[in-house]
């Protein structure tokens, strides 16, 4: 099995470059990479200058540093989950920020797992909250007012779960107008349900997706009257952020297709959906027959052509349902969800012969192409593992291979 994919510097740079979410990755506190952003959240001239300081340490509060520590040990060897969270730092002349923090495992371009970390700046969020709630309690003013300035979506519901106060900026994140009305998401009346119904003071629902595109994070708070608060944070540039480092981490950047790893986490839950229903299904892998002479003949850059216009072929002659991936060099995988043994065995048939009498077009010159197939068919049982099949599978390819290529092999 090919290894996790690398994330190199020169990646990150391309899709960060000017982006209003910090990046860095680390070792601990030792610093492998950093963007701009990040390093003028810090207060630093550029990333340079973050970089060389190389001590993640300094802007992490001392009570903290240990619990963080252990943290990013546990994700970088993978006992860790990822996750979010709301952090607080100092800059270099000692002012303390508040930052949104991802922290995720990824293979570097060294070789070894580090910590990848996207950093948001909450600063404002934070102050604008502390803000809210000491208006609400010393101040004599207008509460329709306050929130109002507040750059937060602000809802207050009664201890019952009546919506009381909504303020322009929540209801722009859920509807296409500030105006006021009677919409209450569905995702608000269950979290405050839930917090009325709860001893809880605190409940959160992240992620949420609006009807307006947006990505907002909900927390819900009981107040001191047992009014309960609601708090939307907008995070869809992190989102995107997320979406993107999840893009580089499972997609083949030649191909478009999944890469190895994202293949297999795209599939592991449909395999599994497919044996507790007690579904038919198959995996399917192809080899392109003597693809180093193509390299060899034309160059390389008529192989990486050859490989994305093959990866489109086969893409298109595929049911909507079924999942495709670039596995290995000239090597795809293929998951066929929901399929009668007949029917795989027809399926791998048909992408043979459509390779077969149709030559790709590359650069003006026209190379006939011939693939190799094998197939591995689940039929009932216990559940299997997905690197086994691809392994049998793998077998029935090479079997394919040495038995005259351009055929399909069934393992």
């Amino acid at each position: 099995m090919a290894a996790e994919r690398k994330i190199s510097s020169t990646s990150l740079r391309e899709v960060f470059d000017g982006s209003l979410v910090g990046i860095t990755v680390h070792r601990g506190f030792d610093i492998l990479y950093a963007n701009d952003r990040i390093a003028h959240l810090l207060k630093y001239d550029d990333c340079a200058s973050f970089i060389s300081a190389g001590d993640l340490g300094t802007h992490i509060p001392k009570r903290r540093q240990r619990q963080i520590a252990e943290r990013w040990r546990k994700i970088q060897n993978g006992d860790e989950q990822p996750e979010r969270n709301r952090v607080s730092n100092y800059t270099t002349d000692g002012d303390e920020i508040w930052l949104d923090v991802s922290d995720e495992r990824i293979i570097w371009e060294d070789g070894e797992p580090a910590v990848l970390s996207t950093i948001y700046d909450a600063t404002l969020a934070v102050r604008a909250n502390e803000s809210l709630l000491s208006s609400l309690r010393h101040l004599e003013i207008s509460l329709d007012s306050i929130l109002e300035f507040i750059p937060l979506g602000i809802a207050i519901f009664s201890d019952v779960g009546v919506p009381k106060t909504v303020n322009s900026t929540m209801r722009l994140l859920f509807q296409a107008s500030p105006r006021q009305n009677d919409y209450v998401p569905k995702v608000m009346q269950e979290l405050v349900t839930s917090i009325v119904n709860s001893d809880e003071q605190e409940l959160a629902v992240k992620g949420v997706k609006t009807r307006v595109d947006r990505v907002v994070d909900l927390i819900a708070r009981r107040m001191a009257d047992d009014a309960i608060m609601l708090c939307a944070a907008d995070v869809s540039e992190w989102q995107d952020t997320q979406d993107k480092l999840k893009t580089l981490a499972e997609r083949d950047v030649l191909t478009q297709l999944l890469n190895r790893r994202g293949f297999s986490d795209t599939v592991k839950p449909v395999l599994r959906q497919s044996v507790e229903k007690d579904e038919t299904f198959a995996v399917l892998v192809a080899d392109i027959d003597f693809f180093k002479d193509i390299n060899d003949t034309y160059g390389h850059a008529t192989g990486d052509e050859t490989l994305i216009a093959f990866s489109k072929r086969i893409s298109s002659a595929l049911r909507s349902q079924d999942i495709v991936g670039r596995v290995g060099g000239e090597e795809f995988a293929i998951f066929l969800p929901k399929i009668s043994a007949t029917r795989a065995e027809a399926i791998a048939q048909r992408l043979r012969k459509k390779i077969e009498k149709t030559p790709i077009n590359v650069y003006g010159t026209s190379i006939n192409l011939t693939a190799s197939f094998g197939l591995k068919i689940w039929e009932g049982g216990t559940e299997p593992r997905l690197r086994d099949l691809l392994q049998e599978a793998d077998t029935a390819l090479y079997r394919a291979k040495d038995t005259g290529r351009n055929r399909v092999s069934i393992a």
